[in-house]
């Protein structure tokens, strides 16, 4: 498994950030307390984190 360089890292936290903003749920105007936006985030970190290790681990990633 080669490392992953800087600009795919920086790639992945903006996919993490993105989604995060995308999935978690709205309270009338306001998105939540900064609890819930940490968990979104490290939830989503680990979820496309463990994707991206499967398709590693299964060769389908180059």
């Amino acid at each position: 498994m080669e490392q992953m360089n800087l600009t795919n890292f920086l790639l992945f936290l903006i996919l993490v950030t993105l989604s995060t903003y995308t999935f978690m749920p709205w309270e009338g105007m306001a998105k939540g307390t900064w609890n819930t936006l940490i968990s979104y985030w490290i939830g989503f970190f680990i979820f496309f984190s463990a994707g991206i290790g499967i398709l590693y681990y299964f060769n389908l990633l180059a």
